[in-house]
């Protein structure tokens, strides 16, 4: 296992992986997020999962996760839609009932500003668990890819908001 310092990404060996992330067709109405309000950006399928570990994802969680100690990256895509960005990404234990550490988000940016938002951290769950991202932003945002929504219904699918797991023990 090892830390990738030229693009600070996890990147472990033989590692078992579970990947989830929201999929949709490109001309799906953006995820909207009010200002100043907790919200669970949606995930809608798991697209690895290299161990078996038994992982789904309803509502928008990554459910029946293994006991055990992981590793986290989530990003999402985020769009301002008034004054300048800013928002912080944490990843919550929905069955323990508490935010895990594992937190991250984006610097101030432009008024109407497109970025990424990521989160990245260790932690431990004791127990069988359901997972899920909350994002909170000073301003009223949309969870989408690029500056513009997408209207070409013939492109390929977009992957928006993604939450990849190491299960490290």
């Amino acid at each position: 296992m090892s830390l990738n310092a030229f693009n600070n990404s996890f990147r472990p060996s033989a590692v078992p992986f579970v990947m989830a992330a929201l999929t949709c067709a490109p001309n799906l109405a953006a995820q909207s997020i009010t200002a100043n309000t907790i919200s669970t950006p949606a995930l809608s399928v798991v697209l690895a999962d290299s161990a078996t570990l038994g992982v789904t994802v309803g509502s928008n969680q990554v459910q029946n996760l293994p006991e055990g100690t992981y590793y986290c990256e989530a990003s999402l895509p985020l769009f301002t839609v008034t004054g300048a960005n800013g928002a912080s990404l944490r990843l919550y234990n929905d069955t323990g009932g508490a935010y895990l550490p594992v937190s991250g988000g984006t610097l101030g940016g432009a008024n109407s500003a497109a970025s990424q938002v990521l989160a990245t951290g260790q932690f431990d769950i004791g127990a069988l668990s359901s997972v899920s991202l909350r994002l909170i932003c000073p301003r009223t945002a949309l969870i989408r890819n690029g500056d513009q929504d997408m209207t070409d219904a013939t492109a390929n699918a977009d992957q928006r908001t993604t939450l990849k797991l190491w299960k490290l023990a």
